[in-house]
């Protein structure tokens, strides 16, 4: 669905809006209600003042050769429990330079203060306009997440192509990886044995990497709303 906002007397945009409007408690929670889905001038504008920058990421994601902006969020100051919200932005350019939001996402990345000794900031990379999003969970044993989104012209969204899910024991090295692709429907699980045995003494031949695939049953690709926090799973 289309819709067309004026901005100023003489710059008329039009933009297709997201597939759902931020619910009452999005907006208040982090004070976007001003904002909406409506174009701005200024990336800034979609920056709440309870909220700072923490990754930025420019690249291109609708094709259209001009630099689009994914913003990862984090309160200012952490909560009761010393924990503090994160949020990711996709803005994309529009008309006349402006910045449209395409995607406004509270509820996938993982609290600053939530993932363990290993938690650190998302890593957000770019590949052919492929936005994929890492992040660090544990210590010891520990779960890297990795999604991989791709925008939909068509649709108005990003879409979820491609997850990947490392679980691992760093003390041992065991360690199993599984990566699907949404488009093709191929999962690969590689597990990794153990390396070193109980004393810590290194495994001599290492043991091989073992290796199974499968077909996922057909289906609509998610979109990005829809995918929840990996770690709550």
């Amino acid at each position: 669905q289309s819709s067309t906002t004026t901005m100023t007397p003489d710059v008329t945009h039009t933009w297709t809006r997201a597939p759902r409007p931020l619910t009452a408690l999005e907006a208040a929670d982090i004070n976007q209600d001003a904002r909406g889905w409506d174009p701005h001038p200024r990336v800034e504008d979609f920056v709440p003042p309870n909220f700072d920058v923490e990754v930025r990421v420019d690249a291109d994601f609708d094709g259209d050769a001009k630099n689009d902006v994914a913003l990862v969020l984090v309160e200012k100051g952490p909560n009761t429990e010393g924990f503090r919200k994160r949020w990711l932005e996709v803005l994309l350019r529009v008309a006349q330079g402006y910045v449209a939001r395409a995607g406004s996402y509270n509820s996938f990345l993982i609290c600053d203060g939530c993932a363990g000794v290993r938690g650190s900031s998302p890593d957000l990379r770019v590949n052919h306009g492929v936005l994929s999003v890492t992040q660090f969970t544990g210590s010891r044993m520990h779960t890297d997440y990795t999604h991989r989104f791709r925008y939909s012209a068509a649709a108005g969204h990003f879409e979820l192509i491609g997850q990947e899910d490392i679980y691992g024991d760093s003390a041992t090295g065991e360690s199993t990886r599984t990566s699907c692709n949404f488009l093709t429907r191929t999962c690969i699980e590689m597990r990794t044995p153990p390396l070193v045995d109980a004393d810590g003494n290194e495994l001599k031949p290492p043991p091989r990497d073992k290796r199974r695939s499968w077909k996922l049953k057909r289906a609509p690709l998610v979109v990005f709303e829809d995918v929840s926090d990996p770690s709550a799973e």
